[in-house]
């Protein structure tokens, strides 16, 4: 039983290494014949297969058998197809072998114009004219010289006689298109020269139009729209050639046709030119994601919007201006949303489209809007940037963008808000609107507050911060010289230096709640936002008192009390909990009241007030020696 069981094994073990033998000559020439091109004789002797796949052993009459039936199927699939790889006539259709594998050469040669393609984009734009003139420089050259010719052939048989005037604009007409189209079938099997002549062509195209408004024989809005569909059907061509280059060169030659025809056409036509290219080309970025196309449309818009205002715009109904205007910056608005949202991972050409948008509505309302309009418009705008920000951030959760439209948003409103108001209202209002933007920010943000956006929001706070320093200088100017203004005149200034207090002390509160406090930056950060709070809070109580009591040196002793009692308040917390940071504010205050009383107030007083406040503070002052520490 034993001896059979044996037997069965080694029979079972011969049968699996005969047909792994077969698995690799099998996989082999499955790998020699995809690789190799239809028609080639792939030969393999019996020695090279012996050797290759016998794994030590000698190979069974089987499985030579079987080797040798696969060398005889080649030899007659090699008789079939002849040297050029192509088939007989007389050869069965339905025995006709199909590569199913792609040409291996024609891989290498699509990588390697992939890999050119990226390495290409990566060059400056004068390092990519150099690439581009060094490829087939003579052609580019010739087509030059084409071009000039043309036009000295022109010019000769105008001067004399041989073309009217009709027929110099026919011809280059003729010219043209026989260029384009010539270009456009030789695209197809060389691209590089099939371009030059698509260039060759439109550039004599417009030539020829110009002409043809010269004799007056086209009138300029005509030929500005002709050239127009000349520009966007190369663009077509272009994306069939999936080529950035030539479809933004294409877009940059469509922008400055109006320079052309600027002395025969009005502002109004010339909008509408640059409206339909720009639908245009969001057209095409729809289709391709070449995002920075729309950057450079929005440039083009930009560039003739702010000669537009340098002219005398006003001669046209400010109504239109405003309305125009908003039509663009609504096409740009939705196309760079969304394609922010569709692509999840926006470029920084998404980014400077955003910055640009909100640049040029600032500039388009306060150039075109009314003086009663412009607030209600910003604020419009500000609700649309508001809410761009927020679907961004709820749709993709990118930064990048995010940033950019809120920062419009707060940008616009701060502009909404100084047209508005002026003087200490205008910094309070700011106040309120800075800290609003730290406090939302750090809502959304929570415990993923990067090192840039607390120095982002440490400068925007700051801005407002800086601006109150004019109303403390006035305070104190008029606690020197009292009866040069009325109080009531620096209520305003106060209620600033009190809204700065609040406002600083609500975004440390907000850093505290909301972040992750153990975070040494954002410990630092709520510190910042702490002690700022503290210094208004003390310039207010210092102008509260001397600004509503009559007797200075009462004044002066109330606040040095409420400086030291808040001072203890703080060093017994420090001291009972072990907490640093509290005993070194209540140090703070003992140093700042210690330093004033002896070399300010002592010599300033009188000597009951010296008596009165030397006791209350030392008092104050010897209490912190009772204090005792908390056991934990």
């Amino acid at each position: 039983m034993t001896d059979k069981i044996i037997e069965l094994l080694q029979g079972l073990r011969e049968d699996m290494n005969s047909l792994r033998s077969e698995v690799h000559v099998l996989s082999d020439k499955v790998d020699k014949l995809s690789q190799a091109p239809l028609g080639q004789n792939v030969q393999k002797t019996q020695k090279n297969t012996n050797q290759s796949f016998n794994y030590g052993r000698a190979l069974s009459q089987s499985e030579q058998d079987y080797i040798n039936k696969l060398h005889s199927n080649d030899d007659a699939n090699n008789k079939v197809v002849n040297m050029r790889g192509e088939l007989p006539n007389d050869y069965p259709a339905e025995t006709v072998p199909i590569p199913e594998s792609p040409n291996v050469s024609e891989l290498k040669l699509e990588q390697s114009q992939n890999i050119e393609h990226t390495q290409f984009h990566k060059k400056s734009v004068i390092e990519k004219f150099f690439i581009w003139l060094s490829k087939d420089w003579p052609m580019k050259v010739g087509g030059f010289f084409v071009i000039a010719a043309i036009g000295w052939f022109v010019t000769y048989a105008t001067s004399v006689g041989w073309l009217s005037e009709v027929a110099r604009v026919v011809l280059g007409y003729l010219v043209s298109v026989g260029a384009i189209g010539f270009g456009v079938s030789r695209a197809d099997k060389d691209r590089t020269q099939g371009n030059l002549f698509l260039i060759i062509g439109i550039a004599a195209m417009l030539i020829s139009t110009l002409a043809g408004i010269y004799y007056e024989i086209i009138v300029h809005v005509v030929g500005m729209f002709v050239m127009l569909i000349a520009v966007g059907f190369i663009t077509l061509i272009s994306l069939k050639q999936k080529s950035i280059s030539l479809t933004s060169s294409m877009i940059f030659f469509g922008a400055i046709i109006p320079l052309f025809f600027a002395s025969g056409v009005n502002s109004v036509t010339i909008f509408i030119y640059l409206f339909v290219l720009t639908l245009g080309t969001l057209w095409v970025v729809s289709f391709t994601f070449w995002n920075g196309l729309t950057t450079l449309m929005l440039a083009v818009v930009g560039f003739y919007s702010i000669v537009y205002i340098a002219s005398d715009f006003r001669n046209i109904e400010s109504v239109y201006n405003v309305v125009l205007s908003f039509i663009f910056a609504g096409v740009f608005y939705v196309a760079n949303v969304s394609s922010i949202i569709k692509s999840k991972k926006p470029s920084h050409f998404d980014v400077v489209t955003a910055l640009g948008i909100g640049t040029l509505m600032l500039i388009w309302i306060l150039s075109f809007a009314s003086a009663e309009f412009e607030v209600f418009l910003l604020l419009l705008a500000v609700l649309f940037f508001a809410g761009a920000s927020y679907a961004i951030f709820t749709q993709t959760g990118r930064k990048s963008p995010t940033a950019i439209y809120a920062g419009v948003t707060a940008v616009l409103f701060a502009v909404a808000t100084a047209l508005q108001f002026d003087g200490p209202v205008l910094v309070t209002a700011y106040l309120v609107e800075t800290s609003a933007v730290a406090i939302i920010t750090l809502y959304f943000a929570r415990k993923s507050v990067s090192s840039g956006m607390r120095s982002l929001l440490t400068i925007i706070c700051a801005i407002p911060v800086f601006m109150s320093l004019e109303s403390i200088f006035r305070i104190f100017d008029y606690l020197d010289y009292p009866y040069n203004s009325n109080l009531l005149d620096y209520m305003p200034e106060l209620f600033t230096v009190f809204m700065a207090c609040i406002t600083m002390f609500a975004v440390a509160i907000a850093i505290l709640r909301v972040t992750d406090i153990e975070n040494k930056g954002n410990m630092t950060f709520f510190r910042i936002f702490a002690y700022t709070g503290g210094v208004f809070g003390l310039l207010l109580v210092w102008f509260t008192t001397h600004l509503f009591m009559e007797n200075v040196d009462v004044a002066t002793f109330s606040a040095l009390v409420i400086y030291t009692i808040v001072g203890v308040g703080f060093y017994i917390m420090g001291a009972k909990e072990g907490y640093k940071p509290y005993m070194f504010v209540g140090g703070l205050l003992f140093g700042i009241v210690v330093f004033r009383v002896l070399f300010v107030e002592f010599w300033d007083m009188n000597i009951v007030m010296r008596i009165i406040t030397s006791f209350v503070l030392g008092s104050l002052l010897i209490s912190t020696a009772f204090i005792k520490k908390n056991k934990h």
